[in-house]
């Protein structure tokens, strides 16, 4: 019975993934990638499910046999008359003949020995990828930093390792390990390694549910725009209040937007009217009057009562990417109505707001004495887990213990968390206020000295370093184009190098890394103006372009060019760095430009000034088509779900914004 139950799986997974892939490919474009305790791989650069894991055991790695001669373009048959797997490239002429369980396989006929015999486990046939790979004329290289197993054409090993002057040692960072309640981790180890495979599939539902909208940050909008008059129109706004001082939406303020599946909404506290709505997109949004508001993105009506924190919130808020009813939201500012009042981060039920948890910033074991949380948080979905900077210094990261029950209606988590804690020789004034991106296992943040890390979030050790000049509150983004080439841009503001030298200028430089080397590809600066009250330089995240941009990487800076108060948005070749278009504003911009694009590949970019205004751009040539005036400061970050974009400004208002 096991037998002839192992032959309909195989036949299944084969089905399953020639019918993902389809046929065709060229033989010299293939470039495989599969990680360790995944259960996805890759085909140049798309992503493909599996319903089983590779593994490792006695330093060899293994990989389902069926998955990967189907990824290889070769065909792969089942003869249960002779408990027999054959796998045929037709284009090579090449038939390979595995058993179960045996040291050996037969290539064209001729016997191979292996080191080790194939494995069954969960009715599936597993073998060290060489064998497989080589017998098919691929080349098999081990990545042990990210546990990748890569096969490619190249006769030669492409890796670089990591540069000698972004060794942790070249920054003195030490780093340690603790648990939540504040006990020293020897060796730290977690119960399941995370993996973040790419960026499209960092959430399972509709929308933009974190800050830049996924791991590697690289887009604040979802969907595709239908623009055709190449104008900006208001829709809606919804009038909102203050904190003291603290008036409207602040830095980096960015909505998040979910089209709820029907189940879960009809679960949660929106009133019946929105409940009712089958196409319902729900705006939240965090702000500095001490709410967070739930918003039709359709009308700007509220979809049910704001959550009334008390406090002000200048970071962006999160919502769980499982379309799970969680809402993470970082607190920005310690004091209302000139009282002292706890600083942290919280985690509530949006079935009925209650607050599942308090996140201490003020912790007496980090490293800095302050406890806001601009950064946004990223949910690994797979794993179950939290990953979170502070300004204290301390990265948190572990598993939520989420037990969510659609039919019961409930929701609860049991957060098991740990927190690294470092110095180094560069980082005077220690905290993170932009949000960590992941590439697989790898993290990445800069700090407010300036110190740029690459963290294995497996093991909580840096493996990497760079100086990056300045305080760097500007989220970074990722490009990946498989391994061997990740791309890291980021970009510094002027701070501390004013406090330093006394000059009333600094420069913001501009950057791009390998993201696995730590080598520094190209480097632009900027000179940028200072004052006490609005740092120049970058504050806002690049965008990293696709389709008809695929080729610029577009940053904003602050405070530069020939205006004390004005700005640049600079689209730069991502390979050369050269400027290929650039915009002079005599309005400088803390809001980060969004890429929006149609259908067909045309690039569109929205940028927002502290004038009020936000434009309508033209991505290929930075022509600009449109803008629109919203009647006070705009520090915050639009996020955009099909024709629509939502701001918040300075002035107490939300908007929403159509792309017409």
């Amino acid at each position: 019975m096991k037998a002839t139950r192992y032959i309909v799986l195989l036949s299944l997974c084969v089905t399953m993934v020639l019918a993902y892939m389809g046929t065709g490919y060229s033989v010299n474009e293939r470039r495989v990638e599969f990680v360790i305790g995944s259960k996805s791989f890759l085909v140049d650069g798309k992503e493909f499910a599996m319903d089983v894991a590779s593994f490792a055991e006695n330093d060899r790695t293994y990989v389902p046999v069926s998955f990967l001669a189907s990824a290889l373009n070769a065909e792969v048959k089942w003869k249960a008359d002779i408990q027999t797997a054959e796998i045929t490239d037709k284009q090579k002429q090449i038939l390979i003949k595995l058993q179960p369980d045996k040291k050996y396989m037969f290539v064209n006929g001729n016997r191979v020995d292996m080191d080790v015999a194939s494995v069954v486990r969960n009715d599936r046939m597993f073998l060290p990828a060489k064998y497989v790979a080589q017998s098919l004329n691929y080349s098999v290289f081990w990545r042990p930093l990210t546990k990748t197993i890569l096969i490619n054409n190249d006769t030669q090993d492409s890796k670089a390792d990591i540069v000698k002057e972004a060794y942790p040692s070249k920054f003195n960072i030490k780093a340690d390990v603790l648990t939540y309640d504040n006990k020293l981790v020897n060796k730290f180890s977690r119960q399941e390694d995370i993996f973040m495979w790419g960026s499209k599939n960092y959430s399972d539902v509709e929308g933009v549910t974190t800050f830049r909208g996924n791991n590697y940050r690289d887009s604040s909008s979802y969907g595709y725009a239908d623009i055709k008059e190449k104008k900006l129109e208001k829709l809606w706004y919804k009038s909102i209040g203050h904190i003291d001082g603290w008036t409207g939406v602040g830095w980096n303020g960015q909505p998040s937007i979910i089209r709820w599946e029907d189940e879960v909404k009809q679960i949660m506290n929106i009133s019946p009217e929105k409940k009712s709505k089958p196409d319902l997109k729900e705006v939240i949004y965090s702000t500095l009057d001490g709410n967070i508001y739930f918003l039709d993105l359709d009308d700007g009506k509220e979809t049910r009562r704001p959550l009334s924190v008390g406090v002000p919130h200048k970071g962006s808020v999160a919502v769980d990417p499982r379309g799970y009813p969680l809402l993470y939201a970082g607190q920005g500012i310690d004091e209302v109505n000139g009282k002292k009042v706890n600083i942290g981060y919280r985690i509530f039920s949006l079935i009925d707001y209650k607050q599942f948890m308090f996140i201490n910033g003020i912790d007496y074991y980090a490293k800095r004495y302050w406890g806001a949380f601009d950064s946004v948080p990223l949910i690994d979905k797979n794993t179950d887990s939290l990953i979170l900077f502070g300004e204290n210094g301390l990265l948190y990261s572990g598993k939520l213990g989420t037990k969510f029950d659609v039919n019961k209606k409930t929701i609860s988590i049991k957060p098991e968390l740990f927190k690294y804690r470092y110095t180094s020789n560069i980082s005077h004034k220690l905290g993170t206020e932009n949000s960590p991106l992941v590439y697989k296992n790898l993290l990445y943040a800069a700090d407010n000295s300036g110190l740029i890390q690459c963290i294995d979030l497996n093991t909580l050790k840096p493996v990497w370093g760079a100086n990056g000049t300045d305080d760097t509150d500007s989220t970074m983004v990722l490009e990946s184009f498989g391994e061997d080439k990740v791309d890291l841009y980021t970009a510094c503001e002027v701070d501390h190098q004013i406090r330093t030298y006394g000059y009333k200028q600094g420069y913001s430089y501009v950057r791009k890394f390998n993201a696995l080397t730590g080598k520094l590809l190209w480097e632009k600066s900027f000179p940028c103006y200072y004052d006490s009250e609005v740092n120049g330089g970058a504050l806002a995240s690049p965008v990293v372009g696709k389709h008809d941009i695929k080729d610029l990487v577009i940053f904003s800076i602050a405070k530069t060019g020939k205006y004390n108060y004005g700005g640049k948005l600079i689209a730069f070749n991502k390979e050369t760095g050269s400027v290929v278009w650039q915009i002079e504003s005599p309005y400088y911009s803390w809001s980060s430009p969004v890429d929006v694009y149609t259908k067909d590949g045309k690039s569109y970019i929205l940028y927002c000034d502290y004038l009020g205004y936000m434009y309508l751009i033209e991505g290929k040539t930075g022509k600009v088509l449109d803008k629109i005036e919203l009647g006070s400061t705009i520090e915050g970050t639009p996020a955009v779900f099909g024709n629509i974009a939502v701001i918040g400004t300075r002035g107490q208002r939300i908007y929403g914004i159509e792309l017409k």
